[in-house]
C-alpha cells in the first residue's frame, strides 16, 4: 500500500504542468522563462533549475565559512531569525516564489529549504552584519542624450565577481508574473531579485547599481533590500516610484549607487541610498557612473569612511 502510494505521488509529479521552460543554454549561460502566479513560477524556477541550485549550496556553505567564519547551518538560521517574519508577513508573493523554488527543486530529487533560500537571496547584505562593510566588485555607467550616439540610453555594468559567486551568475531569467511588469535580469540560481545586478523590464525602466563601500554604520534590518529591489521591478512605473519603493522601509543593507532608465520618457536616474540618508538626481542629458564610491558629498561625509 505505501509503495503505490508513494508511485501515485511520482506520477503526480511527472503530470504537473511546470510553468516555465529553458529558452537556451550557451557559452555558459542558461537562459529559462517562468512565468504565472509566485508560487507556480517559483516551482518552475527550482525544477529547471535544480542542477544549478544544487551547485548553489556547495558554494554557499563554502563562502559563509571563508567570509563570515560560520558554518551554513548557524549562518541559516541568523537569516531566518532577522529575516523570515518581514518575508512572510510583509511579501508575501516573495515569500510564495521561494516555496516554489524549494518545492521545485525538491520534486527533481535536491533538498533545499526556505531558510536557506532567504540566506541566499539576503547574502550580499549579510557582509554588513558579519563584516561590518559592502564589498567593491563593480563599475557602471548610465548615460543620455548628448552623451550617446543616438541620444538614446545606454546602460553597461562590469561586474568584478569571486570565482565563487561569478560561475552562479549565469542565468539569464524572463519572468512573466500574473501581476505587474514582465521583466528579464541577469541572476543566480535560487534568486528572486537580481543581485548582480541588472533587469530591463516592460514597464520601460531599465536599471543596475554599483555598492558603496566603507559604510560606518551598523545594519538595521527593515525590509531586505532584493524584496523592495523585486516589488519595484515587478510593479513601479516610473523613475519615482522606483525611488518610493525602495526608499520604504530601508533597511540599510547593501547600500548601493542604483541607475535607472526610462526609455520612453529618455531620462536616467542616480538614487543612491544608505541608511539615514539617500540622495536622488535626474537627468535627460548627461551621465551617471559608480564605482563603489557613493557621489553624494553628504552622504559620504555622515555615513562612510570613504
Amino acid at each position: 500500500m505505501t509503495y503505490k502510494k508513494n508511485k501515485n505521488k511520482n506520477k503526480t509529479l511527472k503530470k504537473r504542468k511546470i510553468h516555465g521552460e529553458i529558452l537556451e543554454e550557451k557559452e555558459g549561460w542558461v537562459s529559462i522563462h517562468i512565468y504565472g502566479d509566485a508560487y507556480n513560477r517559483g516551482y518552475a524556477h527550482g525544477y529547471l533549475l535544480y542542477k544549478q541550485l544544487k551547485r548553489s549550496h556547495k558554494i554557499m556553505k563554502f563562502l559563509v565559512k571563508e567570509d563570515f567564519k560560520v558554518s551554513l547551518k548557524e549562518y541559516n538560521a541568523t537569516c531566518k531569525r532577522l529575516l523570515y517574519n518581514i518575508i512572510k508577513n510583509n511579501y508575501f508573493e516573495i515569500y510564495n516564489e521561494l516555496r516554489g523554488i524549494s518545492d521545485g527543486c525538491k520534486s527533481k530529487g535536491v533538498d533545499l529549504s526556505i531558510d536557506f533560500l532567504i540566506g541566499s537571496n539576503a547574502f550580499l547584505s549579510m557582509y554588513q552584519y558579519y563584516q561590518g562593510k559592502t564589498g567593491e566588485r563593480c563599475s557602471a555607467f548610465i548615460a543620455v542624450g548628448d552623451a550617446t550616439q543616438d541620444g538614446k540610453i545606454v546602460m553597461a555594468h562590469n561586474t568584478h565577481s569571486d570565482f565563487a559567486t561569478a560561475q552562479l551568475l549565469n542565468i539569464s531569467m524572463k519572468v512573466t508574473p500574473n501581476n505587474g511588469f514582465e521583466f528579464t535580469m541577469q541572476t543566480s540560481p535560487g534568486f528572486v531579485a537580481s543581485s548582480s545586478d541588472w533587469f530591463i523590464s516592460s514597464s520601460g525602466i531599465i536599471g543596475c547599481e554599483t555598492t558603496i563601500s566603507s559604510t560606518n554604520y551598523k545594519l538595521n534590518f527593515g525590509s531586505p533590500y532584493f524584496c523592495r529591489l523585486r516589488t519595484a521591478i515587478q510593479y513601479s512605473k516610473s523613475l519615482d516610484e522606483y525611488a518610493r519603493v525602495l526608499l520604504k522601509n530601508n533597511a540599510g543593507d547593501y547600500p548601493c549607487s542604483w541607475q535607472f532608465g526610462d526609455i520612453y520618457n529618455n531620462e536616467i536616474m542616480l538614487l543612491e541610498i544608505g541608511l539615514k540618508t539617500h540622495s536622488k538626481k535626474k537627468l535627460k542629458n548627461g551621465v551617471f557612473y559608480g564605482m563603489n564610491s557613493v557621489m553624494d558629498k553628504k552622504m559620504r561625509v555622515l555615513e562612510t569612511n570613504d
